[in-house]
């Protein structure tokens, strides 16, 4: 697994602002076109893409919309290699939830999040659009995440936020099976589509985790 990331860089081939900086965040846009001038030389047998929502702040006016910034995603899928996964940003817990919890620690409950609260920002439909507009895959998980209405912050001992928007570490490696799951549908080959005997072969860089199985080489811009 190879992966690039630059924090509050959102991929998507468009002029954002940094909000921190104050001014247009003009290395971000050094920062994709290098990345996928690195994706085209790698050539990865999958390229998994994601974003916070939080963080897409246009310099133009016109570019505001939510189609806007769909249009801006597909057409940096098109520019990646082929096989290109979109997953969907992470609920929002709307509150710094370590706080809450060590307030109400006796009833966890009452830092839980209404879904409507936590879905906020058109969750997964940034995503969705682009798929629409490139047959790009979808990976959300968000429904594992937010597993009820109210989305529980602590789930089987675990908690889910560290803030109010990212997941803790622990609590993401327990979506591990989920994550491989849905990466195993668009790298294994559909049984509808018969084998040719010139295919090529996946890379292999480590141990298979299913037998029988090449394990890809997956690189993650995000």
């Amino acid at each position: 697994v190879v992966t690039f990331t630059k924090v509050a860089c959102p991929f998507l081939d468009m002029r954002v602002n940094n909000v921190a900086l104050k001014r247009e965040y003009w290395e971000c846009a050094e920062f994709r076109t290098r990345t996928i001038a690195r994706l085209r030389k790698l050539q990865p047998d999958l390229v998994l893409l994601s974003m916070s929502r939080f963080a897409i702040h246009p310099v133009r006016n016109a570019d505001l919309s939510m189609a806007a910034r769909a249009a801006a995603l597909a057409r940096i899928v098109k520019a990646l290699p082929d096989g290109a996964v979109l997953l969907t940003d992470t609920p929002d817990a709307r509150r710094d939830v370590p706080s809450c919890l060590s307030r109400h620690a006796a009833n966890v409950l009452r830092c839980a999040v209404p879904l409507k609260a936590a879905f906020v920002g058109r969750l997964g439909r940034l995503e969705r659009l682009a798929s629409r507009a490139t047959g790009a895959g979808v990976i959300d998980l968000s429904s594992r995440v937010c597993r009820a209405d109210p989305c529980p912050v602590a789930v089987d001992g675990m908690i889910v936020f560290r803030d109010s928007r990212h997941l803790t570490a622990t609590f993401a490696k327990s979506l591990a099976p989920d994550l491989e799951r849905e990466l195993l549908r668009f790298l294994t080959p559909s049984a509808a589509t018969p084998a040719t005997p010139a295919a090529t072969p996946m890379r292999t860089a480590a141990p298979s985790p299913v037998p029988g199985m090449p394990s890809p080489r997956i690189v993650s811009p995000s």
